[in-house]
């Protein structure tokens, strides 16, 4: 009965039928991607716009006073992220620096906006960054292994062979000889991280502080030593 159906309506009427729902469903997919980008646009003027600017192009009116200098996402290149270099950042890294902010930096964590609210941000700052490719190559950090004075010998004799002194300092107190030299891509000026303080942007967990060694800081001179 069913196949009888089918083979007597008329082929046209079938397709034509069929390209309807889909344009009715890619109309509403497309309604629905405008309306979360106009609820990003509104949440970023609200929330980002005083310090990262209307463009996204770090001048906003709280930027004069503000150091380090809020981000430009105008030229698409973040901080903060588990993707190789030359890649964009995943949704989850832009979602998670929302989350959690910049500790040590005046860019405070919006957990406290709905999950919703989040996502819609993260949608809008790729827009203004002109991200519209997925990345090709994800870092994941596995499991750390567990710490011992040999693999800490281990970290020192690495830190010196890779001259991170260089700008963090032989102590890590980001008093390096090249540190009062630094600028970012920006050309403003930029000092390295004291370590001593414990507080690092992008986290403070080993998985963490992986990842900033492997992919680099994009828009800053800390460089990607992945391999």
């Amino acid at each position: 009965m069913f196949n009888g159906l089918i083979f007597r309506f008329p082929i046209p009427y079938f397709v034509l039928g069929t390209w309807c729902l889909l344009l009715a469903v890619g109309k509403g997919w497309a309604e629905e991607s405008t309306a979360a980008l106009e609820r990003g646009k509104s949440l970023y003027e609200k929330h980002c716009a005083v310090c990262h600017g209307e463009k996204g192009d770090g001048n906003g009116q709280a930027a004069l006073f503000l150091f380090p200098k809020p981000r430009d996402f105008t030229r698409g290149l973040f901080k903060v992220r588990s993707t190789s270099t030359g890649n964009p950042p995943t949704d989850s890294d832009l979602f998670r620096t929302l989350t959690d902010g910049m500790p040590g930096s005046a860019m405070p964590a919006f957990s406290s906006l709905p999950e919703a609210d989040r996502n819609a941000l993260v949608n809008y700052v790729k827009k203004l960054g002109g991200v519209t490719q997925k990345p090709t190559s994800i870092i994941r950090p596995g499991t750390p292994p567990r710490s011992t004075p040999k693999l800490i010998a281990k970290g020192k004799e690495v830190y010196e062979e890779m001259e991170c002194g260089t700008c963090h300092g032989k102590e890590g107190k980001g008093d390096g000889p090249s540190a009062p030299e630094l600028k970012d891509d920006w050309g403003q000026p930029t000092f390295p991280n004291p370590f001593t303080r414990g507080i690092y942007k992008g986290g403070g967990k080993p998985s963490d502080i992986y990842l900033r060694f492997t992919t680099g800081m994009s828009g800053t001179p800390m460089p990607s030593y992945e391999a």
